[in-house]
């Protein structure tokens, strides 16, 4: 748990995480035959929706909306290329007495993301990805200062048909501070039924396949996200939201377009805190980040649901 401080200077990656899994081009598996690309249904829409109660009357909800469509692509080439533009929104919702510390219950996320894929070989590929957006309650004026950003460059490997992994190395600027990091993500199919994917430490999941539309999954995950907030002092503060959750998922795949989702599980650790804009930490202090100390703090176990549509186009 000592490592986790340093990821909560992630929280403007959300959209740039959705990249690293949605850059890759859709081609042919087989390596006995000659390298040949297709690209069906290459953009969707994600949507999902969160409900978590925190003990006593306080509840976190939130809405995530996701679009990514392809805006240049070569395909039918020795090294296919393929650029994706996308935006995201994400909005958090408390009710309940914990908003009142915090002085606002509604805070919102905009931000637009891209992404470009490029083959070097049959196995091998790099895609480059950005994020850049605004997180706040919007109480006020936005300006340059509220501007949050990642950007990385992510190298992918396949070992075999049925093994593929790949490094992503993000850059981000967020509320709480800047850091330069190395994220793996795997995704091996070890038999016809079962099939490990993972971006760590954000997401891993090992999936159970019932039938050709159903499937059951373990799911772990780390999700943190900060939002500014409005502060008539002058310093300035932000919200920042950090959960790590377990649970079960299950999928239903209804056609080649239309997909859902639900998710029942508990988060073993749900924190809700506030700073000040002082409290920001650099590459050269990281240690910095566990001196830290929060105005208005929470710090409880709640379970959580979460449901999810997405569609393909």
């Amino acid at each position: 748990m000592k490592g986790l401080p340093v990821l909560l200077l992630l929280a403007s990656m959300g959209s740039a995480l959705h990249l690293c899994a949605q850059g890759r081009i859709v081609r042919n598996d087989s390596l006995s035959q000659p390298l040949t690309t297709y690209a069906p249904l290459l953009g969707g829409v994600n949507t999902s929706y969160i409900v978590s109660p925190m003990g006593g009357s306080q509840t976190l909800q939130q809405a995530i909306v996701d679009e990514s469509s392809p805006v240049y692509k070569v395909m039918k080439t020795k090294h296919p290329l393929l650029i994706k533009g996308g935006a995201r929104y994400q909005g958090l919702f408390l009710s309940g007495s914990g908003s009142d510390p915090i002085g606002v219950s509604n805070f919102q996320s905009v931000s637009a993301t891209f992404s470009a894929t490029y083959m070097l070989s049959r196995n091998t590929n790099i895609t480059a990805l950005g994020v850049a957006g605004v997180a706040s309650d919007f109480r006020k004026d936005v300006d340059a200062s509220d501007i949050i950003y990642s950007a990385g460059i992510r190298w992918g490997f396949r070992q075999a048909t049925h093994f593929k992994f790949g490094v992503t190395l993000l850059y981000s600027h967020a509320y709480s501070g800047n850091v330069l990091i190395p994220l793996p993500d795997i995704d091996w199919t070890i038999s016809k039924k079962w099939e490990l994917e993972g971006f760590l430490p954000f997401r891993t999941s090992l999936k159970y396949k019932l039938n050709k539309t159903e499937t059951l999954a373990l799911t772990q995950g780390f999700y943190t996200t900060a939002y500014r907030l409005n502060d008539p002092s002058g310093i300035g503060k932000y919200l920042e939201l950090q959960q790590i959750s377990t649970g079960l998922m299950y999928e239903h795949t209804f056609n080649r377009r239309w997909s859902t989702h639900l998710i029942a599980g508990y988060a073993v650790s749900s924190k809700l805190r506030t700073f000040d804009n002082n409290q920001t930490v650099g590459f050269d202090n990281f240690g910095a980040l566990n001196k830290r100390v929060a105005e208005v703090s929470y710090n409880q176990g709640a379970f959580l649901g979460q449901v999810g549509v997405s569609f393909k186009f």
